[in-house]
């Protein structure tokens, strides 16, 4: 496994590694610090990794997607707020509530999420934090 988020480390995991892990964060390059991606920005660097397996002729290479948060919760649109305000802002609760790396919901909820991002972007493992493997362990049943 090798993963990342910028141009090289991708295109290195195309041409090497069995499983690419898309990190869900980037640091900006006006230096103000660290951002995450949006669906639009996660289909870019998706798009950047799928032109160079083509190139190097890979096919079968899987990918994982790091989870920033996974939060099981009876309220979305509650948690989406909240997480809204722990950003301090800087993404609408529309946009968080698209984020590739940002599980929030009902397990049921959560596992649609996850489906839809393998249809869209091909993530066939999923990473989740330490701190969220209780509740994630929620939603697994969903998944089979």
């Amino acid at each position: 496994m090798i993963g990342g988020n910028g141009d090289r480390v991708l295109r290195l995991a195309a041409r090497h590694a069995d499983i690419i892990s898309f990190s869900a964060t980037a640091f900006d390059v006006h230096g103000r610090g660290m951002y995450i991606l949006t669906e639009r920005q996660m289909a870019e660097r998706v798009a950047l990794v799928d032109a160079e397996l083509r190139h190097q002729g890979r096919e079968g290479v899987q990918r994982n997607v790091i989870v920033l948060r996974a939060q099981v919760t009876d309220d979305r649109r509650a948690a989406i707020e909240d997480y809204f305000r722990f950003l301090r802002g800087t993404m609408s609760p529309a946009q968080i509530g698209s984020l590739p790396a940002v599980l929030i919901g009902s397990p049921e909820q959560i596992a649609e999420q996850l489906l839809a991002r393998r249809n869209r972007f091909g993530f066939t493992y999923i990473t989740v934090q330490e701190k969220s493997l209780d509740t994630f362990a929620k939603v697994i049943p969903m998944l089979t």
